[in-house]
């Protein structure tokens, strides 16, 4: 990605403003934020039925497996992309993309791809009971905002280009609230975030990402109603945070 065009999309994330698409003429490049309000109203709207930590962690199963200590491994950059002298270019592919994002308390950034459609009411209220889950909220989530390659009318790039603005995208969400956790639903949404080095590295759906950010891996909302055994996977990854469980550890100082 050329300095122009790292430099146009740095300028183009702001947090508070956004400009609908179809503001844009075709071929012309906006000088505004990339970000899109998401089309569903009646999702933004509706309020999520709060649910208490009990019933959560009941809808994942009883049984579980001890709790893991989470392993601090050397941070890593996000998906970087560094242009070495001699290395051939990545071909130019016409890439679309979507990935949703939810900012549900400032320590937490929810992420995921929309594969085919916006998620339903019932995918909305599984991902409020794992937010209730894990101290995450009181089940209400906050509107959900769509980050879109390509960025603007026919804009084109390399797969390269693309995990950079993710990348770019993801960074200036997490620093602008100073969030600590990142959760990633699904391992396509994964695989455009993390590297393959990192993801190689992961341990029971942990991993740590650039600047000490514990990044969370779970199955996609999808895949947990569909299969609802991969509940329980999704509950062994963030049942460390749950306030349930650390109400009924003991206490070292006692």
């Amino acid at each position: 990605m050329g300095k122009a065009d790292r430099a146009y999309y740095l300028k183009s994330l702001g947090i508070d403003e956004y400009l609908p698409r179809d503001l844009f003429k075709d071929n012309a490049i906006p000088e505004v934020e990339v970000f899109e309000t998401a089309p569903i109203k009646t999702l933004v709207d509706r309020i999520v039925k709060q649910a208490s930590a009990e019933q959560v962690t009941g809808s994942f199963g009883a049984s579980s497996d001890p709790v893991a200590e989470f392993p601090h491994t050397k941070a890593e950059p996000l998906s970087a992309v560094v242009d070495s002298l001699g290395k051939k270019s990545d071909p130019i592919v016409n890439i679309e993309l979507q990935l949703a994002l939810w900012q549900p308390t400032d320590e937490l950034l929810v992420c995921s791809v929309v594969d085919r459609s916006l998620p339903d009411p019932n995918q909305i209220q599984l991902l409020s009971n794992i937010l209730v889950a894990m101290g995450q909220g009181r089940g209400n989530l906050p509107q959900m905002e769509l980050a879109e390659w390509p960025p603007y009318p026919n804009a084109t790039g390399a797969e390269s280009e693309v995990r950079e603005f993710l990348t770019m995208v993801i960074q200036a969400r997490l620093e602008a609230k100073k969030s600590k956790m990142m959760l990633m639903l699904g391992m396509k949404t994964a695989s455009w975030i993390l590297t393959g080095e990192q993801l190689s590295k992961m341990t029971n759906g942990h991993i740590d990402v650039f600047n000490e950010i514990i990044g969370l891996v779970v199955p996609s909302l999808d895949e947990m109603i569909e299969d609802p055994q991969s509940k329980r996977k999704t509950w062994n990854t963030i049942r460390f945070l749950s306030p349930a469980i650390k109400l009924n550890q003991p206490n070292n100082g006692d």
